[in-house]
Formats: C-alpha cells, sequence, structure tokens
C-alpha cells in the first residue's frame, strides 16, 4: 500500500491501473497510465525493441 503517495510521485503513476516495462538497469523504459492491450503492435514493439538491446 502506498499510504503516504510517495511510491506513486516517484513512479508518475497518474491513473490505475498504471504498467511500467524496467530494463535490465532498473530503469522505467515504457510505461502506461491507463488499461493497456498487450497485444497491441506498438507494444509489442516496443517490448522487442527492449529484448534485444544488449
Amino acid at each position: 500500500m502506498d499510504r503516504d503517495g510517495l511510491t506513486s510521485l516517484a513512479w508518475q503513476v497518474f491513473s490505475f491501473p498504471s504498467s511500467f516495462i524496467i530494463d535490465r538497469q532498473g530503469r522505467i523504459r515504457y510505461s502506461a497510465n491507463r488499461a493497456i492491450n498487450w497485444d497491441n503492435q506498438e507494444v509489442v514493439q516496443a517490448i522487442d525493441a527492449l529484448l534485444a538491446e544488449q
């Protein structure tokens, strides 16, 4: 629970649901502050690009 709201501020959560993809260094590389269709071509391409990084 984010009782004091600090986690929401740190992660820039403006709405629920919110989803994040974190890279291997722990950085937020993709975020969606809304419901998201994970089968959407734009989302799949973003994930594929992140997975291709070394």
